[in-house]
């Protein structure tokens, strides 16, 4: 059986060579990620030296195949909004951690990193300068910058057992409703009309991963509803208009 392993790492915290841009299960059929989300640099220098301490722990212990960061590496906020240059060196300070320990990583955008100097199409741009980075282009003129999908093939390269997708959540008011942004009905529309792409006797149809910063409202009413597990550091702040992306998954 193909086993594909997600270890989560919120609020502060098989390697891919950069020639290989191929991201494949292991000879045991296995593939590990660790996501990084909300690591938000740029707060004072001791948080992000305690950051770099701890992404630097979790990934000699996991030693995974792949980093995927979702969002909020920055906290845009801090910028003092007159002074150029600010966002770049405390966005690459995790990404140039990565690159010297030797994992790629792949990326999408939280609400908080388009709040500095740069847009969000421009810190896509900066992410892809990254000889490591395996973050994509946005895919088609989609709402958002990071727009895009990632296959993990089998052992030899040769079959897509899985598939990553990113969606770029935005920052705020989705659909000019007050609130947090969301996934736009363009974005969804894509979503849909790739995963139609794939053959119904493809058997690696319907297996993946999605991965965004702001959640769907749906898991509000997980909270609500449905027993869960694990620790609710702090209140689900989810999209203002719920644009139907669960039922595009489902």
């Amino acid at each position: 059986m193909k086993t594909i392993e997600l270890i989560c790492f919120l609020a502060a915290a098989g390697l891919v060579s950069a020639s290989d841009r191929q991201l494949r299960f292991n000879s045991e059929g296995k593939f590990k990620m660790v996501q990084l989300t909300d690591l938000h640099y740029g707060e004072t220098d001791e948080n992000d030296a305690n950051t770099d301490r701890l992404v630097t722990d979790i990934l000699a212990a996991e030693k995974p195949d792949l980093v995927v960061v979702t969002g909020d590496v920055v906290s845009g906020f801090m910028w003092d909004g007159h002074t150029p240059g600010w966002f770049a060196p405390h966005y690459s300070q995790v990404f140039n951690l990565l690159t010297e320990l030797g994992y790629n990583w792949a990326t999408t955008a939280g609400n908080h990193d388009s709040q500095g100097d740069l847009t969000r199409a421009q810190v896509s741009e900066l992410d892809r300068s990254f000889e490591m980075s395996l973050t994509q282009p946005n895919a088609a003129d989609l709402t958002h910058s990071f727009n895009y999908v990632l296959p993990v093939y089998d052992e030899t390269g040769t079959e897509i057992l899985q598939r990553l997708w990113f969606l770029d959540t935005g920052d705020s008011d989705c659909l000019g409703v007050h609130g947090y942004d969301c996934v736009h009905p363009d974005q969804i529309e894509w979503f849909r009309e790739q995963n139609n792409l794939i053959d119904a006797a493809d058997r690696s149809k319907g297996h993946g991963f999605l991965f965004m910063h702001i959640p769907m409202i749906e898991y509000v009413n997980l909270y609500n509803d449905f027993n869960y597990y694990g620790t609710r550091g702090e209140e689900i702040c989810c999209w203002s208009v719920n644009t139907g992306m669960f039922g595009a998954l489902v």
